[in-house]
Parts: structure tokens; sequence; C-alpha cells
């Protein structure tokens, strides 16, 4: 591996799980949230505010730009997608994935802000309505437990819709797979 913290965990000589951990948690220490495995983003929530989500991050990060050998981020993620999305007309998915407190709700708001600071057009209203509508669902169907305050207990499925141009149209939120018995029932401490 190159470098005593490489970006990305693919390029490990040995890739088990002690490894894979050790390095997780040598960057962790270091602010470094963000580590590539290939094509997947492994974020880890560092349960503070860092400087890496900025105007500045967003303009390193920008589209048009795109060096597929940046620094691991979300605005990376983000923008790949972006740009698949722009130069070859097709639809694209991010999965954002994680245990309770990991920080998806957090990740996908990021994204969304990228995403609109990346259109033609960008607009900070619409990021907020985005953004808003969150909370509604989270009234409905979220608890407080031992590792998160406001823990969700359904998924969620967030399609942004794009004009031809790259100018978000809108969004819709749906929620899906509510876990019935945690609702209704809740473990010590929660």
């Amino acid at each position: 591996m190159t470098g005593e913290y490489s970006d990305d965990l693919a390029q490990l000589s040995k890739l088990d799980e002690t490894e894979i951990l050790n390095k997780l948690r040598d960057r962790y220490a270091k602010d470094k949230i963000y580590t590539n495995c290939g094509e997947i983003l492994i974020a880890v929530n560092p349960y503070k505010n860092l400087p890496i989500f900025d105007d500045q991050h967003h303009n390193q990060y920008d589209w048009k730009k795109f060096d597929a050998k940046a620094k691991p981020h979300i605005f990376h993620m983000a923008t790949r997608a972006y740009q698949r999305m722009r130069e070859n007309a097709t639809n694209q998915v991010i999965l954002v994935s994680g245990e309770s407190g990991a920080g998806k709700t957090e990740s996908t708001k990021l994204m969304v802000k990228h995403f609109i600071h990346m259109c033609p057009h960008g607009s900070e209203d619409l990021h907020d309505k985005v953004v808003k509508v969150n909370p509604l669902l989270e009234a409905f169907g979220n608890a407080q437990t031992i590792m998160n305050e406001n823990s969700s207990r359904f998924a969620k499925y967030l399609e942004l819709s794009f004009q031809e141009d790259g100018q978000v149209l809108g969004a819709v939120v749906r929620d899906y797979m509510l876990e019935k018995s945690r609702v209704v029932n809740y473990s010590y401490d929660e």
C-alpha cells in the first residue's frame, strides 16, 4: 500500500477484516472520515463538525473538473453520479447503508446539497425544501435509541429528478420497510 494512510483499501496487499479496521481507525484518528474501497465509499461518523463541507470543497469536487483520483469525500461520490448522469444520460443510484447513528441521513443531506450546488442554476431554496421534508417523515417513524437520538425505523428512498441540462426539477421521498416490531416494542434504554 502506498503511504501510511492510503485512501483506497482496495490497494491493501492483505485485505482482511483486521487490516481494514486498523486502517479505518488510523484514518479516523486523523479526521479522515472517508475512505475508498474501490468504487465504495466508507464513511465513519466523526460525531463532530469538520470543516470539509464548505464552498471550497463543493468547488473542489465539481463535476466539470472531475478527478477519479481525488481524495475520498461524500461530494466525490455525488459528483461521480452526477457526471455519469450528465455525460451518459443514464439514471444513477447511490445506496447509503449503515448502522443506527452511522450518519446516513446526514450523508444524504450533504449529497443533495452538492447535487444542487453542481446544477446550472443551483438553488439553496430547493435544497432547503428537499431537506425539510425529512423531519416530517421522521416524526412518524423515528425513535430514540442508545446509539441515536433520532433513529429511523424505516428505510427512505430519495429520488431526484433532473432536466437534460442537469438542473434539479424536484424530489420525491418515500419510506418503506417499516420495522413494525421496533415501532411497537423497544429495548432497554430506548
